[in-house]
């Protein structure tokens, strides 16, 4: 599956100075049309991307309902969130992938099988490889009562992003916290707002005040 010339894995200031297109694998367990900020983040960035002349293919786990297709993997549901589901790939089927579609930069956004499996192979095949941190799973583990849980994951979360190039992260809090912990190469993605979507044009004072909320 491919996602037309696009590359989610530059901030904003290096694609101004990205003047050749490239070849990019994304590897994802989550992307639209599933709805949660990280499926909505990696898609508005291969949008916004897709103007300045990149290519992407798209590698994530096969949905309940849909047929098989090039760059969906095997998928089983993740137990304690069943519209997650986590792909399965060997390395070599990931390599074979990678070397056959050409691609020059791997950005993997998530640390599941799936991630590991394209970390491992970006390495073999010596095609950088970016990571992007979405999600606390350390600091979960540990509001559950977790806490060594929360201590493995963190271990292993360091492990993974450090085996990458580089490190993308959504604020500056994020990047002082992992750094303090060991992270790596570390770089903030600010995120940008919708000006269109979120104009004042659409503010609503009635509706405001049902919600007891006050003009500010």
């Amino acid at each position: 599956m491919h996602a037309d010339r696009g590359c989610p894995v530059l901030a904003r200031d290096q694609w101004r100075m990205t003047e050749t297109a490239m070849r990019v694998t994304l590897v994802t367990e989550t992307y639209p049309p599933e709805i949660n900020g990280v499926a909505i983040t990696l898609g508005r960035a291969v949008e916004a991307l897709q103007a300045r002349g990149h290519e992407v293919t798209l590698i994530r786990p096969r949905q309940a309902g849909e047929s098989p297709s090039p760059g969906l993997m095997p998928a089983l549901p993740l137990f304690f969130y069943r519209q997650v589901r986590i792909g399965c790939a060997t390395p070599i089927t990931l390599q074979r992938w990678l070397r056959d579609w050409g691609s020059e930069i791997v950005h993997i956004a998530t640390e599941g099988p799936l991630g590991l499996a394209a970390l491992i192979a970006a390495r073999r095949l010596h095609i950088p490889a970016v990571t992007s941190f979405h999600t606390n799973f350390d600091q979960y583990a540990a509001h559950y009562g977790l806490s060594l849980l929360g201590h493995g994951a963190r271990i292993y979360l360091r492990a993974f992003h450090n085996a990458g190039k580089l490190t993308l992260v959504p604020s500056q809090s994020t990047l002082d916290r992992l750094q303090a912990q060991g992270f790596q190469h570390l770089r903030r993605w600010g995120r940008g707002v919708d000006t269109v979507r979120f104009h004042p044009q659409w503010r609503d004072d009635a509706l405001r005040e049902s919600l007891g909320l006050g003009p500010e």
